[in-house]
C-alpha cells in the first residue's frame, strides 16, 4: 500500500509540474527586481534559521550545514498560493503567477548545487563490510588469523 501511495503522489506532483510548465510565463523586466527581492529574502530568512538552529544539531559539520542552507525548495505550495491569488483578485495581480514560478524555478536550482555538492562531498566515500561508510582507499585491517 505505501509503495501505492508513493507511486500516486509521485504522478500528481509530476501532473502538476507539467500544468505548471504549461502556466510558465516570463516576467517582466519591471518585476526582475521585487523577484531579486523576494529571493534575496529567502536566502537571508534560510540562512537565519540554519544558524539559529545549528546549535541544537549536534554533530554537523559546516559541508552539512551548508548543505542545510541550500535545502528550501519552493513549489506546489507556492504555485498554487499564487493561482488561488489570481483567481480571487483577478487580472490586477496577472504577474503573481509568473513571480512564483521564478521563484520557484531558483529555489529548485539551489538543490541542484545542494545535491551536486553534496555528492561530491560522498565521492570519497564508499560503504565497508559493516554497512558504514569509510574511506576509499584507507588501509582495511587485517583479518586476526587463528593461532
Amino acid at each position: 500500500m505505501l509503495a501505492f501511495h508513493s507511486e500516486l503522489t509521485f504522478l500528481v506532483r509530476s501532473f502538476f509540474f507539467v500544468l505548471l510548465g504549461i502556466m510558465a510565463q516570463v516576467v517582466a523586466k519591471a518585476y526582475a527586481l521585487p523577484i531579486l527581492g523576494i529571493l534575496a529574502a529567502l536566502v537571508l530568512a534560510r540562512w537565519l534559521a540554519v544558524q539559529a538552529t545549528r546549535w541544537s544539531i549536534r554533530g554537523v559539520d559546516r559541508r552539512e550545514t551548508s548543505i542545510l542552507f541550500l535545502m528550501f525548495p519552493r513549489g506546489l505550495i507556492t504555485a498554487v498560493l499564487a493561482l488561488l491569488v489570481l483567481a480571487a483578485r483577478g487580472q490586477a495581480f496577472f504577474y503573481v503567477p509568473a513571480m512564483a514560478f521564478t521563484v520557484v524555478l531558483f529555489t529548485n536550482l539551489f538543490v541542484v548545487v545542494a545535491a551536486v555538492r553534496f555528492k561530491a562531498g560522498l565521492a570519497g566515500l564508499a560503504p565497508s563490510e559493516e554497512g558504514t561508510p569509510s574511506l576509499v582507499g584507507a588501509p582495511t585491517p587485517e583479518p586476526e588469523l587463528p593461532a
